[in-house]
């Protein structure tokens, strides 16, 4: 890359950055989710006590007892086996050697910069693997959509596993994607990112299967697929010994009463048309764009099977083990980075193929634009609506059918610039519900 080129990674990088920051410890508030303390509270109890004890709202638990902190309620339970304790000892060591080694001191000011150190990771995994799939500016689309967009970067602030589940996500399918080093060593590298990926949480699980399906897509040799079974082997057992350790029988319990939750079809269509950010709903137009995308990307799988096949390998496991009735915005993070670049890849492809679907690609953009940005300072009637609408779409639509190039791709570039723009300014100016 050239001098200029690194210039603009490390600007957009700065820029994820910034806003993931701003206002962090404000939104969301605490309190909108209490999932946030549990994984601080286990990993700070196992350094300290070397006990995983944590707040659990599972009623299969005995050892129980009450605990307020500032007016937040935790039912504190041990031994606490809700979830694998890796990321919980994440946490907890940050925790630890910034001074807050006790439940009463943690606070969220704190212990969110770990999300969002990871998400920066996440941040340029996304720029190298958009790089590697599809060139230097889907790389740059990518990075930008994933470091802008008001519920990807909101929800990239919560502390949750999923936090450190999508980077390793990211590298896997990175380093697995890139073809000049398919070799045992490579394997071996994989294996470890896949054990850690199911130590870190049970859903985790989706990222060996992605890898294994490609394996039988690309033809890979068995022997250097049997790593990566080997190794999330080993996790799962590694796993097991851990919740017999400490809770004895408890811990298979623990896991058949998670299993056991409701579902539905009810799930799959939350996650397709209700976009959350921890606990409430936005209509943040990049997540039905980033799902579109995914969708026409299916049409030439083979093509974009780096991106299709995690994505939908995640979709369908996520939607077989979360219940229907509480679905939380933290799920959809790994599948977060495949739906920017997803998206950056079909914007590009819109302009240089002069394509109609840039006509939804504005009005869906832009329809979640005009109502967070406008509609609080100036009031949003009817008519101003459409005509705000009018201003995006007709310019675009006279060009596609006057098929002049220039003026295409002159207002095509421009008002992807102007959205961009918007973008950045409905997430600086972002206040979750309370």
């Amino acid at each position: 890359m050239r001098i200029s080129q690194i210039v603009l990674v490390i600007g957009i990088l700065a820029l994820g950055l910034y806003l993931r920051l701003h206002t962090y410890d404000l939104y969301p508030q605490r309190g909108a989710t209490s999932d946030e303390y549990a994984f601080a509270f286990l990993g700070v109890s196992l350094l300290t006590k070397g006990v995983p004890i944590s707040w659990s709202a599972i009623p299969l638990y005995i050892n129980r007892t009450n605990l307020t902190i500032d007016k937040l309620y935790f039912p504190i339970v041990t031994p606490y086996l809700d979830h694998p304790p890796l990321f919980g000892l994440l946490v907890g060591i940050w925790a630890l050697i910034t001074g807050q080694s006790t439940f009463e001191t943690i606070t969220l000011t704190n212990i969110r910069l770990i999300p969002i150190g990871l998400s920066l990771l996440s941040l340029f995994l996304v720029f190298l693997l958009g790089k590697s799939l599809y060139g230097y500016w889907v790389g740059i689309l990518s990075l930008l959509i994933y470091s802008v967009a008001t519920i990807y970067v909101v929800n990239a602030r919560i502390v949750v596993a999923e936090s450190l589940l999508t980077p390793l996500y990211l590298a896997a399918i990175y380093i697995f994607s890139y073809k000049k080093i398919k070799n045992i060593k490579t394997f071996l590298v994989l294996g470890i990112l896949t054990g850690i990926a199911v130590f870190t949480k049970i859903l985790g699980i989706t990222l060996p299967i992605s890898l294994g399906i490609l394996s039988l897509i690309d033809k890979i040799k068995f022997r250097y697929t049997v790593t990566i079974v080997t190794s999330v082997t080993l996790s799962i057992a590694l796993l097991c010994v851990y919740g017999i350790y400490f809770g004895n029988d408890l811990f298979f319990r623990i896991q058949a009463y998670q299993g056991g939750r409701a579902l539905g079809a009810d799930t799959l269509w939350i996650l397709l048309t209700a976009p959350i950010i921890v606990n409430k709903i936005i209509y943040d137009g990049w997540y039905f764009w980033g799902i579109l995308s995914i969708v026409l990307l299916c049409i030439k799988w083979k093509t974009h099977k780096y991106i299709v096949i995690p994505a939908l390998t995640y979709i369908f496991l996520l939607i077989i083990s979360v219940t229907k009735t509480d679905i939380h915005g933290w799920y959809m993070f790994p599948l977060f980075p495949f739906m920017a670049i997803a998206s950056g890849y079909m914007i590009k492809e819109i302009i240089i193929r002069r394509s109609m679907i840039i006509i939804p690609f504005v009005f869906i953009i832009g329809s979640s634009l005009i109502q967070y940005i406008l509609e609080e300072p100036f009031g949003l009637t009817p008519l101003r609506y459409r005509l705000l609408q009018a201003i995006i779409i007709i310019p675009i639509f006279s060009s596609l059918i006057l098929g002049k190039k220039r003026v295409f791709a002159w207002i095509s570039q421009s008002e992807i610039a102007l959205l961009f723009i918007g973008t950045t300014i409905m997430t600086w100016n972002y206040v979750h519900p309370a």
